[in-house]
C-alpha cells in the first residue's frame, strides 16, 4: 500500500506522525485545468462584475470566510495597511459564504460577491484581481492560490503550509 500527499508539508506531518513511513508516501501535487485557468481581460473582466477599471482590486475568498484556520479575520487590519493614505484608489473583493458577519466596517469599498458558482467565476474574479489575498494559517495545498496564478494573479499569504509550495517570493 502506498500512501499519496498533495503537499510536501502534509506528507512531512504524516511521516512525523510515525503512521506512515517515507518510502510508502508520494507527493503528487493538485492538477489544474489551465484551458479554464488562464489570464483573462482585466477590463472585460472588471466590467463583468462591475469593478471600476482604475481601481487597485484586491480579492480574498473561501469557502467559508468565518473558518478561523482560513485567516479571513486577519483580512480587515491587513486591508487597512495596504489602502492607508489613499482608501478611494483601492476596492476589496470578498467571495464565500457567510460574508455578512465579516464585511462590516471596512477600510476601503468592499464588494461582496457571495459563494462562486464554478470555475469560470473563480477565474473571472482572479483576471480581474490586482492581487490575492490568502491568509490562511493552515492550508493543505490551497487551489485558490494555484487558480489565481495560472490566471496572471499574484498572490499574497503566510508561509504556511503548503502554500510555501505555491508561492515564489518576490516571483509569484
Amino acid at each position: 500500500m502506498a500512501f499519496v500527499s498533495p503537499s510536501v508539508w502534509l506528507a512531512g506531518l504524516a511521516t512525523a506522525s510515525g503512521l506512515v513511513e517515507s518510502d510508502r508516501l508520494h507527493v503528487v501535487p493538485y492538477g489544474l485545468d489551465v484551458t479554464k485557468f488562464l489570464p483573462g481581460d482585466q477590463t472585460d473582466s472588471r466590467r463583468a462584475l462591475g469593478l471600476p477599471k482604475a481601481a487597485v482590486v484586491l480579492v480574498a475568498g473561501a469557502h467559508d470566510l468565518t473558518e478561523r484556520r482560513k485567516g479571513c479575520y486577519l483580512l480587515r487590519e491587513a486591508v487597512g495597511r495596504i489602502v492607508a493614505g489613499s482608501r478611494d484608489r483601492f476596492v476589496f473583493v470578498l467571495f464565500g459564504a457567510n460574508g455578512d458577519e465579516v464585511r462590516q466596517d471596512w477600510p476601503c469599498e468592499v464588494r461582496w460577491l457571495g459563494t462562486l458558482n464554478g470555475e469560470r467565476e473563480v477565474a473571472r474574479v482572479c483576471s480581474a484581481a490586482d492581487v490575492l489575498l490568502l491568509p490562511s494559517l493552515q492550508d493543505n495545498f490551497p487551489n485558490l492560490a494555484l487558480e489565481a496564478q495560472a490566471c496572471g494573479c499574484p498572490v499574497v499569504g503566510f508561509n504556511t503550509g503548503g502554500l510555501r509550495e505555491i508561492i515564489e517570493p518576490t516571483q509569484t
